[in-house]
């Protein structure tokens, strides 16, 4: 790959993924490792997958991130090394500027490490921005609800010219629905699925409207006699699981207008919500959030990767009009 001076990451439990002005990559963030004098890494990313299925001897897998929280920090230290010298050339990290997207209200404590950590992998301009201000150039400039709809984590809050007026991140997103699937199937069929079924019934199935009675088959394990079977699974099953969420964001974006000024407010009404991240391309989510908040809704083009994209126009912007954000974030 060609050197480029700027390097965009998104950090998240289920990928980490790397923009630049020439390329999107995206890798799992999932490694295989093994402890001896220190931790060996022997696997990560996407070629994780395939040595899962046979793990070399006193090794085990690690997910370095889990909610939004950095649970093994010497293990993220070696994938993001990995990672980066597999699509990076030495010789431009003198000159590289990394810019990172981290969640809302991320304490100075878990900023500092965060930073230690992506240093670790040789480039030392590291630039830490919150994932909503990265939907900034998909707006006006003036007040606008945003929503980033992710795997474990979700960032919600207001956005306008100046920043970040408002914002959270909060512990839902796709993989809470996940398990919520998980836990309705045993419920109502008495059958265990995994992790990767249910997402693919979220995936194939989830819907916000009422009227969707699609169908799924399915394989699980009968809790009774132990035996593997196959079973039709409905959008109206999982319905709940669906809706347990999207209630949630509806409650927490109406709890956070409440806090803005009216002035604020007043813009938001016009403006209405933006959506990105994963979540954003559930079925109906555009009239249900229309429906509950009574706002003009828009899911952004390619959401999961959105505010990455939106993160590098932020920066690459000529105007300057940016400019005091990012003296705020550096």
């Amino acid at each position: 790959m060609k050197g480029n001076k700027k390097i965009f990451l998104d950090i998240g439990s289920q990928y980490i993924s790397f923009y630049t002005d020439s390329c999107f990559l995206r890798e799992r963030n999932l490694a295989v490792v093994r402890r001896g004098y220190g931790l060996e890494l022997l696997s990560c990313g996407s070629d994780t997958l395939s040595m899962i299925k046979s793990l070399p001897e006193h090794s085990y897998v690690v997910k370095p991130l889990e909610n939004g929280s950095i649970t093994n920090p010497e293990a993220l230290e070696l994938v993001l090394k990995s990672l980066f010298s597999k699509y990076f050339k030495k010789r431009i990290i003198d000159k590289c500027q990394v810019y990172c997207l981290i969640p809302c209200g991320l304490s100075i404590a878990e900023r500092e490490s965060l930073e230690k950590i992506i240093s670790t992998t040789g480039y030392k301009d590291i630039t830490l921005v919150e994932s909503i201000l990265g939907l900034l150039p998909y707006t006006d400039g003036k007040a606008t609800a945003v929503g980033i709809l992710g795997a474990s984590m979700s960032d919600i809050g207001i956005i306008d010219s100046s920043g970040i007026v408002s914002g959270l991140s909060i512990n839902l997103g796709g993989d809470s629905i996940n398990e919520k699937i998980k836990e309705i199937v045993l419920d109502k069929k008495n059958l265990k699925i995994s992790g990767t079924t249910s997402e693919k019934i979220k995936i194939n199935l989830g819907s916000l409207y009422e009227n969707d009675k699609s169908l799924y088959e399915v394989v699980g394990q009968d809790i009774l006699d132990q035996q593997f079977r196959k079973i039709d699974v409905s959008a109206d099953h999982i319905r709940p699981a669906i809706l347990h969420a999207y209630k949630r964001y509806v409650d927490i974006i109406e709890s956070i207008l409440t806090t803005i000024p009216n002035k604020s407010l007043g813009e938001v009404s016009l403006n209405g919500l933006l959506l990105a991240g994963g979540g954003a391309e559930m079925r109906g989510a555009i009239d249900f959030f229309a429906k509950y908040l009574k706002l003009p809704i828009r899911i952004l083009e390619r959401p999961e990767i959105a505010h990455l994209k939106g993160l590098s126009n932020l920066v690459n912007d000529k105007t300057g009009k940016y400019g005091e954000i990012f003296g705020n974030n550096r």
